[in-house]
Parts: C-alpha cells; structure tokens; sequence
C-alpha cells in the first residue's frame, strides 16, 4: 500500500529510504487522513468498505507512527510541545470522527504523551479515576 511505500522504512528501520523525522510521518498521515475523512458515507454499509478499509489502516498508521515517535523519543531526540500539540489535535478531530479507528491510537497519545493529549468528549483521561 502507499502509506507503507513511505512509512515502512521511517517506522521500522533506518534506510535511505526512510522518513527521517517523525513531523514528515504525521504531515503524511494528517493530509491522507483528511482525504479519506471526505470520502462520501454511504446507506449501504457495501458501498463503504473501501473507506473503512483505508481509515483502518490510516489508524494502524498512527499507531504504528506514534509508537515510533516514542522509540526516537527514547533515543534522545526532542519532540516540541508545539508539535505535540498540533498532532494531539489532529488526532482528536479524526477520533472525534471515526472513535472506534482511532482508538487505540488516541490511547497510546495518551499514555505516551500525556501532557499534549487530545481532548476527548465524554471520556475521561487514560489512566484517570
């Protein structure tokens, strides 16, 4: 698939190949995400399995990027707060949107990254009483 032609590489291993920052996998992520979100909702579940599908693996690649994000966080690299933020952002408007995807995701951001978290409506913080 095409999300993996570019992220493969930058998510699992170093290559020239690669993405070499995470801000290029979630520019990637957010402006494919964004175009999937438009694509029409349909009245027969049939006609929508080709949205689904590329939604569910968009997610798949949020999650795949943000645990990488953690990995390179690990190895000493600086996210910005900034940064964090606007992706905190990003990912709460596609949760807010298709909640069952994004998940997973949302909750990683959340254990991860806690003080750049996304707000999400009606759901109290990962971690939380």
């Amino acid at each position: 698939m095409y999300l993996d032609h570019f992220t493969h590489y930058g998510l699992h291993a170093a290559s020239a190949n690669a993405l070499s920052h995470p801000a290029e996998w979630f520019e990637l992520l957010t402006q494919a995400t964004d175009v999937a979100m438009r694509m029409p909702k349909w009245d027969r579940d049939q006609n929508n399995a080709i949205r689904r599908e590329t939604l569910r693996l968009l997610a798949d690649g949020w999650l795949r990027a943000i645990m990488a994000t953690v990995r390179w966080s690990e190895e000493g690299h600086i996210a910005g707060r900034d940064m964090l933020s606007r992706w905190a952002q990003q990912l709460d408007r596609f949760f807010a949107e298709e909640p069952a995807l994004f998940e997973p995701a949302v909750q990683v951001f959340q254990h991860s990254f806690s003080q750049y978290r996304p707000r999400v409506p009606g759901r109290a913080p990962v971690g939380s009483t």
